[in-house]
């Protein structure tokens, strides 16, 4: 079985075809490993993994970023119901594309999770999700949309059903609606200065949208999401 880098995520109607790294990034130093064994780089803070894909894109002339919750929400539901493809157009062999599922979303001892690209805020006039960062000519993260976040968010902790967030129920920015239906997955819902990123544990896995930008552990890494075809 061939060594997979990047995956295509296909276009739908409602969202555009996109490039993600099939493994989380390894930078120098491997602090963990995915469950087949594959290493990366962990103990990097939110602000540190959306620095680090942007200064590769730049080294390596890749337009990249970190996935969005929208992103990730979109991948899953393309490993877990349709298919994905490889960086020759061919149809991901059903062993990798399961094998990535399970590596984001399988209960697993020990803890793995990778960082995602949102931030959300309070303003007087209710929450807004910063996303989509670029780095400007002074080496400053700013967000290239800040809007409000969708009425529609389930806005309190809980736990949902994972397949029904990712076929049915979840906003345009992808995150659960209130009518997601309860199950086993955790949900952390946004609070002012959060950030996201997908985790699992022992004890399950989840989407946390309360995490705190500064959290750091060595098994907690990036995926990278490339807004074109990259050239390996």
């Amino acid at each position: 079985m061939k060594n997979i880098e990047v995956i295509l995520i296909p276009e739908k109607i409602d969202y555009p075809e996109f490039w993600m790294s099939y493994h989380k990034l390894i930078n120098q130093l491997s602090t963990a490993k995915e469950i087949n064994g594959t290493p990366y780089t962990g103990n990097i803070t939110w602000e540190q993994a959306l620095r680090l894909n942007l200064n590769n894109g730049k080294f390596f002339g890749f337009k990249q970023c970190t996935p969005s919750c929208a992103d990730m929400r979109y991948a899953l539901f393309c490993l877990y119901e349709k298919h994905v493809y490889d960086i020759d157009g061919n149809k991901l062999n059903s062993v990798l594309q399961k094998r990535l599922f399970d590596e984001i979303t399988k209960q697993r001892n020990p803890f793995g999770g990778e960082w995602l690209g949102d931030k959300f805020i309070k303003k007087e006039d209710g929450f807004y999700l910063l996303s989509h960062y670029e780095l400007d000519s002074e080496g400053n993260l700013i967000p290239k949309i800040t809007e409000k976040i969708h009425p529609n968010t389930l806005m309190e902790d809980g736990n949902i059903n994972l397949i029904d967030w990712l076929k049915f129920n979840y906003t345009p920015q992808g995150l659960p609606t209130k009518k997601v239906e309860r199950g086993n997955t955790d949900y952390g819902s946004p609070i002012s200065g959060s950030v996201a990123g997908f985790y699992a544990y022992s004890f399950g896995a989840g989407l946390g949208c309360d995490r705190s930008a500064g959290d750091s552990d060595s098994s907690l890494g990036v995926r990278t999401k490339f807004l074109e075809k990259p050239s390996f």
